[in-house]
């Protein structure tokens, strides 16, 4: 009876995450978490290295980016119940492409303003793609995708900073940040194009 029930979940399993759409926004929710692993990581350790941040500047980097994730979760919640999804997810990965792009070519108080940008695409697109995900299975799946949301923010959030540093080392941590950038730019894209087929 417990063999029976396991294939059944991993079935249902299977079937929620292997559909096109979750699958492209789970994919959104890797990087998501690669962003998120990065600006708790690499960022602040380049910060230190070649912006000559200390300790202070440090403490308010990590205020700013926590407050905006929060406050931009609190914000979108209500909005996206109200205008939709999409543009929520859409409008975060934005942002937060824009801030990873660009932050290592600033000086402060602008390297700051373009990482709480991170912080806020980064939580708009946390909390409208997890609603997203649980309107798209039925009530007998929500355990499921929300437990599939984790698994995929999981693996961003070890592996991203594991393969941004390992570019880092072979060719500089500016383009790592760039490339995942870009990813992050090409998810937005590939979610733009799948909605409106």
């Amino acid at each position: 009876m417990v063999v029976n029930a396991v294939q059944v979940d991993i079935s249902n399993i299977w079937k929620v995450v292997t559909n096109r759409l979750t699958l492209v926004v789970l994919l959104g929710i890797a990087l998501y978490g690669a962003g998120y692993g990065v600006a708790v990581t690499l960022i602040p350790a380049f910060l230190l290295a070649t912006k000559d941040f200390d300790q202070a500047a440090i403490s308010i980097f990590f205020s700013l980016f926590y407050i905006a994730i929060s406050l931009s979760q609190l914000l979108a919640g209500p909005f996206s119940d109200k205008r939709g999804r999409q543009g929520f997810m859409a409008g975060g990965l934005i942002l937060a492409t824009i801030g990873l792009a660009w932050f290592s070519t600033l000086q402060q108080p602008w390297l700051d303003g373009a990482l709480t940008l991170v912080g806020l695409g980064l939580g708009l697109f946390c909390v409208a793609s997890l609603a997203y995900l649980n309107e798209c299975v039925s009530d007998a799946h929500k355990g499921t995708i929300s437990g599939a949301y984790y698994l995929f923010w999981g693996l961003g959030y070890f592996l991203g900073p594991l393969a941004t540093g390992a570019v880092g080392n072979l060719i500089g941590l500016p383009i790592g940040f760039y490339l995942l950038a870009g990813l992050l730019g090409l998810e937005t894209l590939l979610l733009l194009v799948m909605w409106r087929n």
